[in-house]
């Protein structure tokens, strides 16, 4: 059940990155409708 407020924290931070981004973390969502929204989103370390 911790992990639930770490989600939301990243739902909150996500918009601002995108996959093409360089840096720390990969991030790539995926089935959204909108560019703030996803299904899935994959996070992998650069």
């Amino acid at each position: 059940m911790r992990r639930i407020p770490l989600l939301l924290l990243l739902a909150m931070i996500l918009p601002l990155v995108t996959a093409e981004n360089p840096g720390l973390w990969w991030v790539k969502a995926y089935g959204g409708r909108d560019v703030d929204m996803a299904y899935a989103v994959a996070i992998a370390r650069n």
